[in-house]
């Protein structure tokens, strides 16, 4: 599945609350690098991770973000203006794909039936 959203990101230097049904969790962090919500499989636990190798985005500028989310592996991948994404930890895709890392799905129940945003203005 594909989703695509043009924002305006808003960096924080807190880190959004966990949302226990939540497939994708994406944010800012004051440095304006993309930080996502998943599940990590070493671990056992979900968490949020700033992706070190995200370009770091100007505020009070408009990005389009792809969520990419693969079902049938309970993955996701982020891309920023149509780049994909890479995370330092090198997080492979199904079967190893490339360009740009994939997650685990913090929740892997169903499929995606809403889209929510939270923050100032319209979306």
């Amino acid at each position: 599945m594909r989703t695509d959203v043009l924002i305006m990101p808003y960096p924080s230097d807190e880190r959004p609350d966990p949302v226990p049904d939540a497939h994708v969790g994406l944010a800012f962090d004051t440095n304006g690098q993309a930080m996502v919500y998943f599940r990590n499989p070493i671990a056992g636990t979900n968490e949020w991770r700033t992706l070190e190798l995200s370009p770091a985005l100007p505020t009070q500028t408009w990005v389009r973000v792809t969520l990419l989310q693969d079902y049938a592996h309970r993955m996701f991948q982020v891309r920023l203006d149509g780049i994909a994404i890479e995370d330092d930890e090198d997080w492979s895709g199904p079967g190893g794909t490339r360009p740009g890392s994939w997650f685990y799905m913090p929740a892997t129940n169903g499929a995606l039936r809403d889209l929510a945003f939270a923050g100032d203005g319209e979306a």
